[in-house]
């Protein structure tokens, strides 16, 4: 008998609190700026107007472009779970690369021949994207786990135990 220890799952996870954090601060420096235009609008300062004027759509033309691949490939990879239309990969862990606690690049791992790469600094891909932190999380070679996954990315991902069989013959003996 196999028990499963989940330790990603996107349906329940949700999207994490980074993005959140990031887009509120982008729409803050949003909602600043066109205060800040608001009340100088009947400055005799045209050249302030202007900038405010251009930073303001370049703030919210970028900002909308990033942040909106962030929800979209979110909302992706969760259409995805919920209707079941993603591979399942299980296995031993094989070739774990983790990153250094400070090192900068994708912490990768494969399964049954598929590899899987992500990163904490990587919003735009979706799905799974806990580093382990220099290799002391859960995430290590030979550890048997279920990736379930589409497009490389990871949906649900759970640590998987042998437990071992009740004895006895089946009569209760």
């Amino acid at each position: 008998m196999t028990d499963e220890k989940v330790i990603y799952d996107i349906l329940a996870d949700g999207i994490g609190w980074t993005p959140i954090v990031l887009i509120g601060v982008w729409l803050l420096g949003a909602l600043v700026a066109a205060t800040v235009f608001w009340l100088r609008r009947r400055d005799k300062k045209p050249f302030i107007l202007l900038f405010l004027s251009v930073w303001l759509c370049g703030w919210l033309g970028i900002g909308g472009m990033g942040f909106g691949n962030v929800v979209f490939q979110h909302l992706r990879c969760v259409s995805w779970a919920k209707s079941g239309d993603f591979e399942i990969s299980e296995g031993p862990v094989t070739d774990f690369r983790p990153l250094d606690r400070w090192a900068k690049g994708k912490e990768r791992f494969t399964v049954t021949g598929v590899t899987f790469a992500y990163s904490d600094a990587d919003l735009s891909f979706g799905g799974y994207r806990r580093e382990s932190g220099g290799g002391r999380g859960p995430i290590d070679n030979g550890v048997r786990v279920r990736v379930c996954h589409r497009d490389g990315r990871i949906l649900r991902l759970s640590i998987l135990h042998d437990t071992p069989k009740e004895s006895g013959d089946g009569d209760g003996n």
